[in-house]
């Protein structure tokens, strides 16, 4: 497991900070029209 653990570097930044601020542009229906519209079949 310690050679698993040394393969990896810290990272940097905040990412739950960082990703509140992308996801604040959208809302859950948003997200949800997107995705049944990839799920429709085309025509």
């Amino acid at each position: 497991m310690a050679r698993f653990l040394q393969q990896f570097q810290k990272g940097a930044g905040d990412y739950t900070k960082e990703r509140h601020d992308w996801l604040r542009e959208e809302d859950i229906e948003t997200f949800v029209r997107e995705i049944e519209q990839r799920h429709q079949p085309q025509s």
